[in-house]
């Protein structure tokens, strides 16, 4: 996996763009505490996930894993809100995003930047 960033100051979002092969709970649990982490030095809430160029590889019990972290980890990200862009959203992203919004995480999955975008902002 392979991770690049990018802020749009404007409206506060930073864009976390995933290339390569994403074990999503090993791969997840980094981009994580990742975003805990740097957060200090970026300032933003808004965190958009670009998923359209990332091999994932996931299962029900990795996705349910993390989407449901240490209580440590879990205050800090309820801090943030989460929109993930997808080329196609699988049943297995729906779960995720379904535990992550039952474990009280602000996430959504999305197969257009535009719509990403557009949530982040609350429009």
């Amino acid at each position: 996996m392979e991770l690049s960033t990018e802020i749009n100051t404007e409206k506060k979002i930073l864009t976390i763009h995933v290339l390569g092969k994403y074990n999503r709970l090993k791969d997840g649990n980094s981009a994580q505490n990742f975003v805990i982490e740097t957060f200090k030095d970026h300032g933003c809430r808004k965190i958009l996930l670009d998923l359209t160029k990332a091999y994932i590889i996931s299962d029900k019990l990795s996705s349910f894993e993390l989407a449901n972290p240490n209580p440590d980890v879990s205050a800090e990200l309820r801090k943030f809100k989460f929109a993930a862009v997808y080329d196609t959203i699988s049943q297995d992203i729906y779960f995720f995003e379904t535990v992550a919004s039952n474990r009280g995480l602000t996430f959504k999955a999305f197969e257009t930047k535009g719509q990403a975008i557009e949530w982040l902002e609350g429009k």
